[in-house]
């Protein structure tokens, strides 16, 4: 199986705007996305190679990344030349597509903190 072949899904519900997004509420979690959507359920479908990881949330100021979600590590998926971390961000988790040169950079370990951001142009949405 490829990274390609694995979706993260997140459900939730849409609970309003900020500014020109969407926001969907997701457990605890407020996600931004640019799809148009008035009301509903909706599920929210993320690539794994579309995640991004930060081992601590002092470096968001400069990014454009508008999804900021914490989470610890639960695992790692080994794959020819990367590898899939599983985080659990408490009510969902993510599959996060990460190469071994970037574990050992940011000397990720089971049960290690982490941030996982997204854009707001990256989900796949469901109703």
């Amino acid at each position: 199986m490829k990274s390609g072949e694995v979706m993260n899904w997140i459900d939730g519900r849409v609970v309003g705007k900020r500014n020109e997004l969407t926001k969907v509420e997701a457990g605890n979690s407020d996600l931004l996305i640019v799809n148009e959507l008035e009301s509903g359920e909706v599920s929210l479908g993320l690539r794994p190679e579309d995640i991004t990881l930060f081992s601590s949330n002092e470096s968001f100021e400069k990014i454009s990344a508008l999804n900021r979600l914490k989470g610890k590590i639960k695992g790692f998926e080994d794959y020819d030349n990367y590898n899939l971390v599983k985080i659990d961000c408490g009510d969902f988790s993510l599959k996060v597509a990460i190469t071994d040169t970037s574990i050992e950079k940011m000397d990720l370990s089971k049960e290690k903190e982490v941030y996982a951001t997204f854009k707001a142009t990256a989900p796949e949405v469901k109703k």
